[in-house]
């Protein structure tokens, strides 16, 4: 499977083939395969039908596209299959603009939300003020690092609005 799918995905990175792979193979086992079979038979209305009924939208989603993905392979082509990886696709997209948390986000969040954030990335920030001053190339990995994540929290309290900014961190000078 893995050489078909290199095949007709050519312009594919590694890793994308891979997650391909794995959600292809994930996808067989629910059709009661140990392996993806040599043949596109497997990929079926039965299948489509029972994915729909026992899988979360997200997930229901990238098993329609694993199964367009395997098609391809086989080269074979499913109307059904096309069309529903088409409407997942947009449900789920519809979904996520909703920015409603999921279930393990809404778990993950601080008790004191967006205050517990500001909180912490002031913290970061006094950890990692004087690496400033230095000159880029006296500041090693782990620092960069240590930094990365102080701005990364800073955008938790400073949003950006559809748009990427540029960041320029420098000491301002006061006449």
């Amino acid at each position: 499977m893995k050489a078909r799918l290199k095949k007709v995905c050519k312009t594919c990175t590694e890793s994308s083939l891979q997650t391909y792979y794995y959600n292809i193979k994930a996808l067989a086992k629910i059709a009661g395969h140990d392996e993806p079979p040599n043949h596109g038979r497997w990929i079926n209305a039965a299948l489509l039908k029972k994915i729909k009924r026992t899988l979360t939208l997200m997930k229901f989603k990238n098993m329609t596209i694993a199964g367009n993905k395997a098609l391809a392979a086989y080269d074979k082509k499913n109307e059904e299959w096309a069309k529903a990886m088409m409407e997942s696709t947009a449900a789920y997209n519809k979904e996520r603009d909703t920015q409603k948390r999921t279930k393990r986000e809404t778990e993950n969040w601080p008790k004191e939300g967006y205050k517990a954030m500001a909180k912490l990335a002031k913290a970061l920030h006094s950890e990692v003020e004087h690496l400033y001053d230095r000159a880029p190339a006296k500041v090693t990995m782990p620092q960069l690092w240590q930094m990365m994540r102080h701005v990364i929290l800073f955008y938790s309290k400073h949003a950006l609005r559809g748009d990427l900014a540029d960041v320029q961190t420098r000491r301002l000078q006061l006449h």
